[in-house]
């Protein structure tokens, strides 16, 4: 089986390293000739648009493959015409994101862009910006998917007190 790569800076060498390993045939799509009708399947991650104009440009496409959550750079509608099966990952982000969810709060809590801006004008911090900490506070959460779950776990570590999680997706059983 043919892959053709985009974005190969995008995709971790150990996937495609995997996929290697496992004996598919990786061509990078900038630095290399192909024939478009050898080609089975695309390795996108989030520049490349998997759309009808590039998609029916590949007759013998089958699949998709999306390093990422996200398909709203594919053409869903036109895979399903041309019966090429898309594949994405979920939750293989999920950790990074909770991270800097986390990092986001802590910034704000402890009014860092005004302590920023203070010291960016040659001023030492001032008091009135000292913000608070994350201990002791009592969280809401937007949104009890994979990210959400790993906020929620994150947060009982710094010590909230309790979290009020909402999810229009996810039912009370599933939280």
């Amino acid at each position: 089986m043919k892959i053709l790569l985009f974005e190969d800076q995008e995709i971790h060498p150990d996937a495609i390293r995997m996929l290697m390993d496992r004996g598919f045939d990786i061509i990078r799509e900038r630095s290399e000739k192909y024939d478009r009708n050898e080609i089975d399947a695309f390795f996108i991650r989030s520049y490349t648009n998997a759309n009808s104009i590039l998609l029916e440009q590949f007759p013998n496409l089958r699949f998709v493959l999306r390093a990422g959550v996200g398909l709203d750079n594919v053409d869903l509608q036109s895979c399903e015409k041309l019966n090429i099966r898309v594949f994405n990952s979920p939750g293989s982000n999920a950790n990074a994101v909770s991270e800097l969810v986390i990092c986001q709060m802590i910034l704000l809590l402890r009014d860092f862009s005004q302590q920023m801006s203070r010291l960016r004008d040659g001023k030492w911090r001032s008091r009135t910006f000292m913000g608070s900490e994350i201990k002791g506070k009592t969280v809401g959460l937007v949104g009890c998917g994979a990210v959400g779950r790993l906020v929620a776990e994150k947060l009982v570590a710094f010590g909230v007190n309790d979290m009020i999680c909402f999810d229009p997706v996810l039912d009370q059983k599933s939280l």
